[in-house]
């Protein structure tokens, strides 16, 4: 889906973007001059789903979206409302590929490792005095973390590949006149 896209360090959304209902929902509601709001709500939707978001390696949702919420136009007190919310899973639905949820995937599960990593504590023992942690095996989990890097850095190419390839979702053929020169 392409209707935002990134141009001098601004998002430019797309004027066919304004024809589908969950982004004109958002757009018509703002009834100042400027769409001030609309504009900083939309990108906003883009951020929270698009993959190529800089916002996107922040793995907790409500994290990524205050983060999100600082750096744009939106007041204080944003919280994302139903209008937003269908806009952001009409937006997924059609940009995300089944490759896509799947390294969103593992981004959860290696953020979750990271974690564990961080709060293992080694000099924890059980009520006999035995170690609760086996040192070994935090060992083994460490040295893999390399190849998990590394399977992380092929599967993002690939998901970029993918997108770059068809621009497309994930079992959507082409339209007839597209591509047609």
């Amino acid at each position: 889906m392409n209707l935002f896209q990134m141009d001098n360090h601004k998002v430019v959304i797309q004027p066919e973007a304004y024809t589908l209902i969950p982004f004109a929902k958002i757009w018509d509601r703002d009834k100042s001059k400027d769409k001030s709001t609309a504009a900083a709500e939309l990108a906003f939707v883009y951020y929270m789903c698009d993959y190529k978001s800089d916002f996107d390696q922040i793995v907790d949702k409500e994290d990524r979206a205050s983060e999100i919420a600082k750096y744009l136009k939106l007041p204080k007190n944003f919280e994302p409302d139903k209008d937003i919310f269908n806009a952001m899973e009409f937006y997924n639905q059609r940009q995300k590929t089944v490759t896509m949820f799947l390294l969103e995937d593992v981004y959860s599960s290696i953020d979750k490792l990271r974690v564990y990593f961080r709060e293992v504590d080694l000099m924890e023992y059980d009520k006999n005095g035995k170690p609760v942690h086996d040192v070994m095996k935090l060992t083994r989990s460490i040295e893999s973390v390399a190849k998990i890097v590394d399977s992380l850095r092929i599967l993002e190419e690939k998901v970029k590949r993918e997108k770059d390839e068809t621009g497309l979702r994930a079992g959507r053929s082409k339209g007839m006149y597209e591509d047609a020169d």
